[in-house]
């Protein structure tokens, strides 16, 4: 027998809209961090590589989502304007075929993660973080979950991903894996890389442009190791 419980959470969830304090991204991170340690294992779950190539245009047409799919092949575009050359044909080439990339960080230890950890999948009720919608749930590493984090829920926040990130090493303690990170980091930009490129193109604010920009320069720089790691495994 099951028993489901429903809270209702009314005004509570954060929203997309939301900016994190460095204290409250810190304090959210740790309960994150709280999941992971948990050793859960559900029946079932998402694939690695639809949590990574979920914004493939090919993959959006076959499900019908055309105008997105022109978007992404538009931000892509964009990106290659943007990046070197070398880093640009080897992040889109992962977008097409991520087999390599799922392959390697499926070899990484791995634990549950929520799949989807943005302001508007969460609430707070008193000192307990609340996670909601949990359709992109996925067995894999735990730094892929932070990496997917800090495209959106940094924006605007007082903390940078390099100190956030500092302090997810901190938290993990001895079972940090910086091979995991680098791959999840890259793992990242290729799901998400498009969207940063719109935002450096099509941004009017020429101050909001040029911090797009920085951001996703920072993006190119990091997934330079992980482009590194698959090369060596190849």
């Amino acid at each position: 027998m099951a028993t489901i419980v429903m809270v209702d959470l009314g005004d509570s969830i954060l929203g997309g809209g939301h900016i994190f304090s460095a204290d409250e991204a810190l304090a959210m991170l740790e309960r994150v961090e709280r999941l992971h340690r948990a050793g859960l294992r559900p029946s079932a779950s998402t694939p690695l590589e639809p949590v990574i190539s979920l914004f493939d245009p090919n993959r959006l047409r076959d499900h019908g989502a055309n105008g997105l799919a022109a978007d992404v092949e538009r931000g892509w575009a964009a990106f290659r304007d943007f990046a070197a050359p070398t880093l640009a044909n080897a992040v889109i080439e992962i977008v097409e075929r991520p087999g390599v990339l799922v392959d390697a960080l499926g070899s990484r230890p791995s634990t549950f993660c929520h799949g989807d950890i943005a302001a508007v999948n969460m609430a707070w009720a008193d000192d307990d973080l609340v996670l909601v919608d949990w359709g992109q749930a996925f067995v894999g590493p735990p730094a892929l979950e932070v990496a997917r984090f800090l495209p959106s829920g940094l924006v605007r926040s007082e903390l940078d991903p390099d100190s956030f990130l500092a302090e997810y090493r901190a938290l993990s303690g001895d079972r940090f894996d910086a091979e995991a990170l680098a791959l999840s980091l890259l793992a990242t930009l290729v799901w998400y890389g498009w969207r940063k490129a719109l935002d450096v193109v099509e941004t009017a604010d020429p101050t909001h442009r040029a911090r797009e920009a920085a951001a996703l320069s920072w993006w190119c720089d990091v997934a330079d190791r992980g482009i590194g790691i698959l090369a060596r495994t190849a």
